[in-house]
């Protein structure tokens, strides 16, 4: 196995809040073999109990990591002549980088008494990419979106098309490859580094506790786990979503022998980069909406059928346009910081102008166009399903937002949204 490249820049002067830090592991210039990168510092300044650190990940414009303090440090106490009963000043706690991209950045941040944080270090990153030999009979179509934006919609037009294995019915959840790749590789780093989440009772956490516990005790034993081979592992992963597909092309109506991709539901992270990474054939799409339409129809939907589905809570109504921002930003990050482009696809022009968009779409994507191929996929935009939409018809859900929103909503929603909505194409009006 490769190994992966470390480069820790201390910000200087000290950041504001913080007396001294310093980072012990990795060092300043560290090659490590494996896909597990242990992180080990101090930090001196505005200590007080419950203190968190998290790593922002600035391909996504999110944070991926937190932990709070963790590890009492007697020796920076007495270098600093603090109290003996001062709350711990250290931290230390694993990352699995299978989680981000093969060169990032990611940003030490320390937080204080207000709740913000402030940056005191950056790591640069390289690691090995992947690269299992398994040849995939099928590869992945991600629909990368947000909540009401159209993927169901988009999901069941590609069911459509001959070469494309969909598992089906609405709302198209499953996600097969994604479970694969998050549960078999994913997880496994993440069991090496003690990030279970899994209930105490559970049997299967009861065994990975074990082996963290071992680990965590044994030098050579964790460096023997975390340098295991993981392209041999990739390989039963993409042999595993294979024969998913085939089963699921198997339980359908009308099977697909002509089939070379299979479509999928999926978020903006990791886990997509991932499996683009694992199968370089694959495609994205990243499916937008004009957010504030986005937003009233998640707003009416939430509330209507009293979810939390897309984060709306009827006690902090009035902060749900910033936790929906935060969401755009986080895709729009995504998008701009993908290594191969992704298609872009505008649920506006998918409703106005299908048979131009989807021939496009299709073309890109170097599969059949043919006019009876766009015939049936345009005759499944009228297959509506119950309780899912929230405006009276396709053409009143564009545009709602100036009708739904009051001006200060207006100007709000402009405000916070308009650099995403630039990025993808929308107009916004002062």
């Amino acid at each position: 196995m490769q190994d992966y490249k470390v480069i820790v820049k201390n910000y200087s002067p000290n950041p504001q809040g913080i007396t001294a830090f310093h980072i012990d592991s990795p060092g300043t210039e560290s090659r490590i073999r494996g896909f597990l990168l242990q992180l080990r510092g101090w930090i001196v300044g505005d200590l007080f109990p419950g203190k968190k650190i998290q790593l922002w990940d600035k391909s996504l414009g999110s944070p991926i990591c937190v932990s709070v303090m963790n590890e009492f440090r007697p020796d920076v106490l007495a270098a600093y002549q603090l109290p003996i009963d001062t709350e711990p000043c250290g931290f230390q706690f694993s990352l699995n980088l299978l989680n981000l991209p093969a060169q990032t950045s990611l940003i030490l941040q320390s937080e204080s008494r207000d709740g913000n944080f402030t940056a005191f270090a950056e790591l640069e990153i390289q690691r090995p990419i992947l690269q299992p030999t398994w040849q995939c009979k099928r590869h992945p179509i991600l629909v990368n979106s947000l909540g009401r934006s159209g993927s169901s919609l988009l999901m069941r037009l590609l069911c459509q098309h001959p070469e494309i294995i969909v598992q089906s019915p609405h709302p198209f959840e499953s996600r097969l490859a994604k479970f694969y790749v998050n549960q078999l590789l994913q997880r496994y780093a993440e069991y090496l580094s003690g990030e279970s989440n899994y209930p105490p009772g559970n049997l299967q956490a009861v065994n990975m506790h074990w082996l963290h516990t071992e680990l965590s005790q044994h030098e050579q034993l964790i460096k023997q786990y975390s340098q295991l081979d993981f392209n041999s592992l990739a390989d039963f992963v993409l042999q595993s979503i294979d024969r998913a597909y085939d089963l699921a092309d198997d339980s359908e109506a009308t099977r697909k022998p002509s089939s070379r991709y299979y479509a999928e539901k999926s978020g903006s992270g990791h886990t997509a980069r991932l499996m683009m990474e694992l199968d370089p054939g694959g495609q994205e799409i990243f499916l937008v909406r004009d957010f504030r339409d986005m937003y009233c129809s998640m707003l009416q939907f939430s509330k209507h059928r009293q979810t939390d589905d897309f984060g709306w809570q009827a006690e902090h109504a009035d902060d749900y346009m910033e936790i929906v921002a935060e969401r755009v930003e986080q895709l729009r990050v995504s998008y701009e910081n993908r290594v191969k482009k992704p298609h872009l696809l505008r649920y506006e022009d998918l409703l106005t102008r299908p048979p131009e968009v989807l021939r496009q779409l299709l073309a890109d994507l170097d599969l059949t166009h043919n006019p009876n191929t766009i015939s049936d996929m345009v005759n499944a935009m009228n297959n509506t399903v119950e309780g899912h939409q929230t405006s009276k018809n396709a053409p009143a859900s564009i545009g709602r937002w100036k009708n739904e929103l009051n001006r200060k909503q207006k100007s709000r929603i402009n405000m916070i949204f308009r650099k995403s909505l630039s990025t993808f194409g929308y107009e916004v009006k002062d």
